[in-house]
């Protein structure tokens, strides 16, 4: 008795190459004998090439931020009423008005240095009122000599002006610019613009 003939597909993988339907890859992997290692290399490769991009542009993005941080220029704050408040001087009516401070001297208590500017905290509004407005014009003179504007071509003249709802008196001159203004019954700003009595102002009523 013979022995029993085992079936292979040796002979049916040699029929199919020689047919040309299908190639050996095909083969190997449809009956489960051989491995492609061909796609996990791509897969790899792709990944690594991936990571490299990353990588690059992560750095290129950190040299950006690094040179705009340390080449932009700093930008000066603004000037607001805290920065002006905080930067105030204390002194005495008769260091910046003389002859003023010898008639109203005694009606003020405390002067203070803003910006471009003065803010005089005064104790009788009546008192410091009528001595301004009647002598106006020695007490403009003496404003210009302040704020260092040459009085010899000009002649003190005052004009009204109501700006944010304040009351000002404004003396321009050819060489420059003064101007006062009583805010409420306590304070009186004295400043070379209209906008510095305005910062005086708010400087005064936060307190």
């Amino acid at each position: 008795m013979s022995a029993p003939k085992i079936e292979t597909f040796e002979y049916d993988i040699v029929d199919e190459l020689k047919t040309k339907q299908a190639s050996l890859v095909d083969i190997a992997n449809n009956s489960g004998t051989i491995e492609t290692k061909e796609t996990s290399n791509t897969k790899t490769d792709t990944n690594k090439i991936i990571l490299i991009l990353l990588s690059v542009v992560v750095v290129i993005a950190l040299i950006i931020f690094l040179t705009l941080n340390l080449t932009a220029p700093k930008q000066v704050p603004p000037l607001t009423q805290n920065s002006v408040a905080s930067s105030t001087s204390q002194g005495t009516l008769k260091d910046i008005l003389p002859t003023t401070n010898i008639n109203i001297g005694r009606f003020v208590s405390t002067i203070s240095t803003l910006g471009d500017g003065y803010a005089i905290n005064i104790l009788d509004y009546s008192s410091v009122y009528s001595y301004v407005l009647q002598n106006e014009r020695s007490f403009g003179k003496e404003l210009q000599d302040l704020f260092k504007i040459d009085t010899s071509t000009s002649t003190p003249q005052f004009k009204d002006v109501t700006l944010s709802n304040q009351d000002m008196r404004v003396l321009t001159t050819p060489n420059g610019t003064v101007v006062y203004a009583f805010v409420g019954n306590k304070g009186l700003a004295i400043s070379t613009s209209t906008e510095g009595i305005l910062t005086i102002r708010s400087v005064i009523l936060s307190r």
